[in-house]
């Protein structure tokens, strides 16, 4: 690296952590705007994805068309077995909540205003993801059982009247 450039390098991240500020991927960015916007983006994107799910799952029952389409997209959450369904759960619920709760507890002082936001957001988003764990939960039960005759699948207890 040199000796220059290391002093320089040095010098950068001392400037980044006596003025709030954290590198993220090699750009230096404000510590409260990533307290706050990180967890905002995650919760609405994972609300999205709840609403989405939701949407899929709300149909009275499945048909064998239907089943057998939706087993033959290309989308882990269709694959069967555990290890499809751990990955699905891991990346789509685990991995949000548990980066915003590390970035919290890493970068959060709780004395300031937007680490009580952070925060809030990231309960906010815990509350959504455990929402969205049921709605993956019932899609893939729509997948094994929707075909089924005899079979129901269970409704959505979070579903309209």
């Amino acid at each position: 690296m040199g000796t220059e450039n290391a002093t320089l390098f040095l010098q950068e991240r001392i400037e980044a952590t006596t003025h709030g500020s954290l590198s993220l991927f090699g750009v230096s960015v404000d510590r409260d705007i990533v307290l706050l916007a990180g967890p905002a983006a995650l919760s609405a994107l994972m609300l999205f994805f709840l609403l989405h799910l939701r949407h899929v799952n709300t149909g009275a029952s499945w048909d064998e068309g239907e089943v057998k389409s939706s087993k033959d997209y290309p989308w882990i959450a269709c694959f069967p077995g555990w290890l499809s369904a751990a990955v699905n759960y891991g990346c789509l619920i685990g991995l949000p909540i548990g980066s915003s709760l590390l970035l919290l507890f890493k970068h959060g002082e709780l004395a300031e205003d937007t680490t009580r936001w952070g925060a809030g957001l990231t309960l906010f988003l815990i509350v959504v993801g455990v929402f969205a764990t049921f709605a993956i939960h019932r899609f893939r039960e729509h997948l094994r059982d929707g075909g089924t005759p005899g079979k129901g699948v269970p409704s959505d207890p979070v579903g309209s009247k």
